[in-house]
């Protein structure tokens, strides 16, 4: 069990921009935007073309999740430490944890739908799958504020479907009022 004590220290955001794609460079750069108006470090790496493959690959995003977590570690900046990825590289990570951070804890996070690498499990104090209720308490507002008093909207691609009810508005299950 989780305490229900944990003060949000900082949030690190580890990506690449796609400038290959404009469409999806637009979007995520107002993504990383309003993350960022929320106080969310953001962390890039970049795209490379791979002509043998015929295609880009991200780079720097794992090396950054990586020595983001540790450094923050040796800095002192937090007890508790909350990786989400469900990549397997980041076992590495997980075991030079342990290793050169025992006094603090490790919780391995995956996305919804995936497991928490096994790899990761022995390194890990706690580990779980954020779920679909999770992910929609967390939904991006249509438009966030930034500390200038500005607002940056939410690309539209991002916003849920028109019936979508944020869990805070939805009816509470249980028994009826009469």
């Amino acid at each position: 069990m989780l305490p229900n004590a944990l003060q949000l220290m900082k949030v690190t955001f580890c990506t690449a921009i796609p400038d290959h794609l404009t469409d999806s460079r637009d979007r995520h750069n107002t993504y990383n935007n309003a993350l960022a108006a929320k106080g969310v470090r953001i962390v890039k790496g970049h795209h490379v073309y791979d002509p043998t493959a015929k295609k880009y690959s991200e780079k720097q995003s794992d090396i950054n999740v990586a020595l983001c977590l540790i450094l923050d570690g040796i800095d002192d900046l937090y007890d508790w430490a909350f990786l989400v990825s469900a990549d397997s590289d980041q076992a590495a990570t997980a075991r030079h944890f342990s290793e050169r951070l025992p006094h603090k804890k490790l919780v391995s996070v995956a996305p919804p739908k995936k497991p928490v690498p096994k790899k990761s499990i022995p390194y890990s104090y706690k580990h779980f799958a954020l779920t679909k209720q999770m992910i929609e308490e967390a939904v991006m507002p249509a438009f966030v504020e930034t500390p200038r008093g500005t607002f940056i909207r939410r690309p539209v691609t991002y916003a849920p479907p028109d019936s979508w009810v944020h869990p805070k508005d939805r009816p509470k299950k249980g028994k009826p009022v009469v």
